[in-house]
């Protein structure tokens, strides 16, 4: 136990004697406390989720403050945090994943797209195509491919097909770029689209 302050009264001595101890237990029970704190979040997840959510919301304005404040008087310290973090084995493997992700979503693929299409053309091609307007002309396609008009789904793909092949001089641009399915953009491989589009609606045809 620690000193008890001098002239201290009954109250204050057995509040400061109830700290000690409890720092001492603490320190002691360090992974008691640690698994019994977790098991209490996963069984109790949602209900703590919804009420740190309506918390933020009814004190937004002091908890933005608040934090804005301790990032200010911790900025070092947080730095240093944060370094120590992404070096671990933990904080990489976070890394992997939230990488694998972005690239497996529709952002992430366009925009992988966009890089792959800058590299092999150089600075020959426009190359302003964005994510948003990916996501746009999807909409506007309603998530079906521009050719055969089959649904897009986890099976078939949206890949963006230039209507222009790049090989060809063209541009990845909206105006030169559909959504297609694999199956499509592979047959079109970089003919003119309008002999794939004959080629596709013979084949359609009853005979």
């Amino acid at each position: 136990m620690g000193m008890v302050l001098v002239g201290a009264t009954p109250d204050i001595e057995r509040k400061q004697r109830k700290a000690e101890y409890d720092q001492e237990y603490r320190a002691k029970n360090r992974e008691r406390i640690r698994a019994y704190q977790r098991a209490y979040y996963k069984e109790h997840q949602a209900r703590l989720i919804a009420k740190q959510h309506k918390y933020y919301e009814e004190h937004r304005e002091e908890v933005l403050a608040a934090c804005k404040a301790y990032r200010e008087a911790n900025h070092e310290t947080i730095k240093e945090r944060v370094r120590k973090y992404r070096q671990s084995e933990r904080g990489k493997r976070a890394r992997r994943v939230r990488d694998r992700r972005y690239e497996q979503s529709a952002k992430g693929r366009a925009n992988a797209r966009r890089g792959y299409t800058k590299r092999r053309q150089g600075v020959g091609a426009i190359v302003d195509f964005t994510a948003d307007e990916w996501a746009a002309m999807l909409g506007k396609h309603d998530y079906r491919c521009a050719y055969c008009g089959e649904p897009f789904d986890l099976c078939r793909e949206p890949t963006q097909d230039h209507i222009v092949p790049i090989s060809k001089g063209g541009d990845h641009t909206k105006s030169n770029i559909v959504p297609a399915c694999k199956s499509c953009n592979s047959r079109k491989n970089n003919r003119p689209v309008e002999q794939f589009l004959e080629e596709l609606n013979a084949s359609a045809a009853p005979r």
